[in-house]
């Protein structure tokens, strides 16, 4: 694989698992990441979103622009929890999110969802705009309000039009973020 002019010294790769086994392996470095992030199997590059040695800069170039499969959604849920992944990367999330809930058996879009309301760094206001939109299901906000860490998110759920969403928000510890 060839990125830049610069080709890693990755090893030969018989099986799709072999894939895996490497980026799981010790022995991976950043350009070895850097490089199985182009490979063709979604779900090694999957895995790549989400390991903490991917570089920043081969994060965002995987940030997907629509979710349109299961292997999207798991790619973006990835890249959320990835520390490596620099938050403010992270603004387009909600509209990656928000047209998906509605689908149904989506639970990915779901989960990304709630992973972006516990990500530390992320901007309160993608996080009020998540929350904010039609688009955003009661069920959606009751499970932010119960699980999200960031109090401004918490606040404005608290203030729900839904009483199912504001007792869950009144329930549960807040703790700043």
């Amino acid at each position: 694989m060839k990125e830049s002019g610069v080709v890693a010294d990755l090893p030969t790769f018989h099986s799709p698992k072999d894939y895996l086994d490497f980026v799981a392996s010790e022995g991976v470095t950043p350009e070895h990441l850097r490089a199985l992030a182009q490979c063709p199997y979604d779900f090694v590059v999957v895995q790549v979103a989400g390991h903490p040695l991917t570089p920043p800069d081969v994060l965002v170039a995987l940030m997907p622009r629509e979710l349109r499969t299961w292997n999207d959604s798991a790619r973006l849920i990835a890249l959320i929890r990835n520390p490596s992944m620099p938050p403010e990367e992270l603004n387009s999330a909600p509209e990656l999110i928000l047209p998906r809930l509605h689908v149904r058996d989506d639970h990915k879009a779901f989960e990304a969802g709630v992973a972006l309301s516990q990500r530390s760094g992320v901007h309160e206001d993608v996080l009020i705009r998540l929350v904010s939109d039609p688009r955003a299901t009661t069920e959606f906000r009751k499970v932010l309000a119960r699980d999200s860490s960031h109090h401004a998110l918490r606040e404005r759920l608290a203030s729900d039009r839904s009483e199912r969403v504001r007792r869950a928000a009144e329930r549960s510890p807040v703790s700043d973020t």
